[in-house]
């Protein structure tokens, strides 16, 4: 992995002595297989062929026209072009101090992406550095992007604080799941977003305090190919379900949490894509992404997939009603099971339809059924009303009770962007995903689904009136 940080700070590999770009504005990483991402972490936003990609990631090519604040472009002589593994590579290992390197070394001088170790098929080993403080071989420093020849036994220290561990540096074949746990939870920790709630009028809060809840959501990811699943992926580990499947029962699931609410009197629940169903939600993880690396992984041990996917399993859904506690004892002992019935098929709606197994809404409940017709009833500098969880269970809980209380709050709406989606200035964190966004009037404007974690203030919800899209099924 290549890592070619951009801006106007002095610590970049690329400097952009521009005003408008950001001290650290973007960063591009070339992986082993020549493919480039693009992140935006700037003030000003980044440009990819005229589509602006503000704090999120894409896929690029050589060549592609980026311009960073929408005015610098990127000089691609200036990215280096990495030694692509064209299949001559049996392994390919990649070590420095980020969670999905397979060797991750712990020391500030080390680079995220250091150095990457190659073995070919023949057995021949390379090293090749990627870092700032250079990796040395036998007391040498090698060039930077060379695939540089050694011996197992010969001294390799990166940046001279760190020796390589040859026993970590494997000899013949090697099984996937070595490759596979980091991967994953690098995809999925770089695939969190967070999330916020927001409120006015304090008859909407009364009206509706009953009508909410924490959404709870565990699951695993399955790799199936030719309809055999081969693995079960959880957030501690990976089971090989051909050669050891009893690890499977020792799995740790997935955990997300959120808000949602009812909308009818027979348990219907509506709450995000991306909270309910995680693996179906480019804001949630990318599983078309996973597929890709462990295809990749299996293709570098002779194996090869006939019609692979990544599917998500639910191992437990359900509802925290809004005041009811948490027993430690027995934490789902309050929690409301619940099914998921349809997501929205649009890409641009992350929305979700859940239903209690009772099919019956709590009776102290008050389903939201005044939806808006329409986004014409939505008017610029709106206040507006929001009620869930930002920050999960860690703030529902901050309470001498003891019992899960939503946030309610407000803002006022400050952009209209489109028939999908509007955007108000209320602080969104993980958590408030899901929570029904009011008008002053006490009518559903909206579905809270994102925020800008390091730009509060914008922050975004689904307009109303696509829910009844789900409704009628």
């Amino acid at each position: 992995m290549i890592l070619i940080t951009i801006g106007r700070g002095s610590n970049n590999q690329i400097i952009i002595n521009n005003a408008h770009v950001s001290g650290n504005h973007a960063e591009l990483s070339i992986d082993d297989f020549g493919n480039i991402t693009l992140t935006d972490r700037s003030q000003n936003g980044t440009t990819v062929n005229g589509r602006n990609i503000h704090n999120s990631s894409t896929s690029v090519k050589r060549g592609d026209r980026i311009l960073f604040a929408n005015i610098v472009p990127l000089d691609w002589n200036q990215v280096p072009i990495s030694s692509v593994n064209n299949g001559n590579f049996k392994h390919i290992i990649t070590i420095g101090k980020n969670t999905d390197n397979i060797i991750q070394v712990y020391n500030d001088n080390i680079s995220r992406y250091h150095a990457t170790i190659k073995i070919d098929k023949k057995g021949n080993v390379f090293i090749n550095d990627q870092s700032s403080n250079g990796t040395f071989v036998n007391g040498s420093r090698v060039s930077k992007y060379t695939d540089f020849p050694v011996k197992r036994g010969d001294k390799v220290s990166f940046a001279n604080v760190q020796d390589l561990d040859w026993k970590q540096i494997p000899k013949a074949g090697i099984n996937p799941i070595y490759y596979i746990l980091p991967i994953c939870l690098a995809i999925l920790s770089g695939a969190t977003y967070y999330f916020k709630e927001y409120f006015v009028n304090t008859d909407v809060s009364k009206k509706y305090e009953n009508s909410i809840g924490l959404i709870y959501n565990s699951y695993y990811l399955a790799y199936i190919d030719n309809k055999d699943t081969l693995y079960y992926i959880g957030a501690d580990g990976v089971a090989d379900m051909i050669n050891n499947p009893t690890l499977k029962e020792s799995l740790k699931p997935i955990e997300i949490t959120g808000s949602g609410f009812y909308v009818s009197e027979d348990g219907k629940i509506i709450t995000n894509k991306h909270v309910a169903s995680p693996w179906e939600s480019d804001l949630a993880i990318d599983k078309e992404e996973i597929e890709k690396r462990i295809n990749m992984i299996r293709a570098m041990n002779g194996e090869f997939s006939v019609n692979s996917k990544v599917v998500g399993v639910i191992a437990k859904l359900g509802i925290f009603p809004n005041g009811s506690s948490l027993d430690k004892s027995d934490p789902f002992k309050n929690m409301l099971p619940c099914k998921l019935v349809k997501l929205a098929s649009e890409k641009e709606m992350d929305l979700a339809l859940i239903q209690l197994d009772t099919k019956k809404t709590p009776s102290n409940c008050t389903p939201v059924t005044n939806i808006i017709k329409g986004k014409e009833q939505i008017s610029l500098d709106d206040e507006v009303s929001i009620f869930g969880y930002p920050f999960g269970l860690d703030l529902a809980l901050k309470n001498s009770e003891s019992r899960i209380k939503a946030t309610f709050d407000h803002g006022k709406i400050s952009k209209i962007s489109d028939t999908y989606e509007i955007q108000y200035n209320a602080p969104s964190f993980h958590g408030a995903s899901g929570s029904p966004v009011f008008n002053q009037k006490g009518e559903l404007i909206a579905v809270n689904y994102a925020g800008m974690e390091k730009a509060q203030g914008y922050n975004f919800g689904i307009i109303a009136t696509h829910i009844n899209k789900l409704l009628d099924f």
